[in-house]
């Protein structure tokens, strides 16, 4: 399986929220998306947190819109597919919904038994 962090740059203005690598690889630099360097990887699973209720997704799709991030995910169980959104500019501390790669929940777990 290919390294995809290998081929992105390490150093990060913090400038842009929003920044694609290649055609499916994104750096997504928001609180809620909780993967390795804020990376998103199309086609790879997710869980997706929304209040109390959680779901395995595929994350098929990213672009932005006057400002807003679009993200298109299929759900793995039932496969229904929907489209997640985010406003850029938001400064607040409340979100409705986060991602986080299996690799972060698996690095949160070892360093807290540590």
């Amino acid at each position: 399986m290919e390294d995809i962090q290998s081929n992105i740059p390490r150093e990060y203005s913090g400038l842009n929220k929003l920044e694609y690598f290649r055609p499916n690889v994104v750096r997504l630099d928001l609180p809620f998306i909780l993967t390795e360097n804020k990376m998103l990887v199309l086609n790879m699973p997710y869980l997706k947190l929304e209040g109390v209720h959680s779901d395995a997704i595929r994350l098929l799709d990213v672009w932005d819109n006057d400002n807003y991030v679009f993200l298109k995910i299929e759900h793995l169980q039932t496969g229904k597919i929907s489209t997640l959104s985010w406003w850029l500019d938001y400064t607040g501390t409340y979100w409705l919904w986060s991602l986080s790669s299996i690799t972060f929940i698996e690095n949160i777990h070892n360093n807290s038994c540590h």
